[in-house]
């Protein structure tokens, strides 16, 4: 169980220390900033900083989540979801003639498989599947830690063990001089720059395009059949998948989201300046010549905000994710497609 594997980390040798162990935890996304919560919260530490390279956590960036037992132990360790979140309650599967694939009530399916899916349920029973916009989530997360955690603008350029083995140097931009640190935990994503330390691998390991790119687009809620915002419906047509839900936001908004998965072996270079009117057009001809129904076109058509990604893989680090005080957490360790929230359920437990 995550919950209890997080409470374990209170009897640990850092925490017995006199004095509080510097700690860095690197990448202020769900899985850093879960660690940082968990560091402090479960284990007493107050000396924890995040490093995060982008220069605020800026809000409408980022599309929906889904979480699950994340989404308990993220209320365990006192992030306030109830008050935003939507709950996730049944998944249907559709292909775009209407036919009926699945119809999954998670509910059920929890109850059926007890005493398995018992870190799936809250403290008071309920079900703790979410759906969350990205934004909103970081939000209630940094609410939850000092104000002076965060050290924005800082981008890890290198990470390597001291010769005694029990502390870490770090360089980062916007530092003039290396930081030493009694543990160091690296969230920095799939391109982390922590990861050669920690697994020795060469260049020829780096992210590997798979060929699928997702089509996201974002809009408040509305457009989609009204009574079924606890589900989240999937649509198979030939080549072009559709995913469609509800999502809490910040302010307590809601918001729907459109995820279109599709197969092109041609390599983009990612982080480009992406045209959303471009995107946009190029997702609204993508579905339709696939056959995609009104109830999937509604919402795409209703979208304001478009951006696409390309979806990389890397090797799992097999050997190990951790060198003396320097520990992978995430992508940095095991990358996974960005489908139904894994990555961040993954690095969150």
């Amino acid at each position: 169980n995550s919950r209890i594997a997080t409470r374990r980390c209170r009897g640990g040798a850092l925490a017995r220390r006199a004095t509080s162990p510097k700690v860095a935890v690197i990448g202020a996304g769900p899985g850093g900033l879960a660690v940082a919560l968990a560091l402090r919260k479960e284990t007493g530490l107050d000396d924890v900083t995040v490093f995060e390279r982008a220069p605020e956590l800026r809000p409408a960036v980022g599309g929906g989540l889904q979480l699950h037992a994340g989404a308990a132990l993220l209320e365990d360790l006192g992030v306030r979801l109830r008050e935003w979140r939507g709950s996730l309650c049944r998944i249907r599967s559709r292909s775009v003639d209407g036919s009926e694939l699945l119809r999954l009530d998670l509910r059920d399916l929890v109850q059926d498989l007890r005493p398995f899916t018992d870190s799936l349920l809250l403290e008071d029973g309920q079900l703790a599947s979410s759906t969350v916009m990205r934004d909103a989530l970081l939000d209630a997360m940094v609410a939850e830690l000092p104000e002076d955690t965060i050290r924005f603008g800082r981008q890890l350029v290198s990470a390597n063990l001291v010769p005694e083995g029990d502390r870490v140097s770090c360089r980062f931009t916007g530092e003039a001089s290396p930081l030493e640190f009694d543990l160091v935990v690296a969230a920095d994503g799939i391109c982390s720059q922590a990861r050669q330390t920690v697994t020795g691998e060469e260049e020829d390991t780096a992210p590997r395009y798979t060929g699928l790119r997702i089509q996201y687009g974002v809009r408040e809620a509305g457009g989609r059949p009204e009574g079924c915002e606890e589900e989240a419906h999937q649509w198979f047509g030939e080549g072009v998948y559709a995913l469609t839900a509800t999502y809490g936001g910040l302010e307590g908004k809601l918001f729907e989201m459109i995820a279109v998965v599709f197969r092109d072996d041609q390599p983009i270079v990612e982080n480009a300046d992406w045209d959303a009117a471009e995107v946009r057009e190029s997702c609204l001809q993508r579905l339709r010549e696939a056959g995609h129904g009104r109830e999937v076109l509604d919402v795409a058509e209703g979208c304001t905000r478009f951006f696409e990604l390309g979806v990389c893989e890397r090797p799992v680090a097999a050997t190990s994710w951790h060198k003396g005080r320097l520990v992978l957490l995430g992508d940095s360790a095991h990358a996974m497609p960005p489908f139904l929230g894994q990555g961040a359920n993954q690095a969150v437990q």
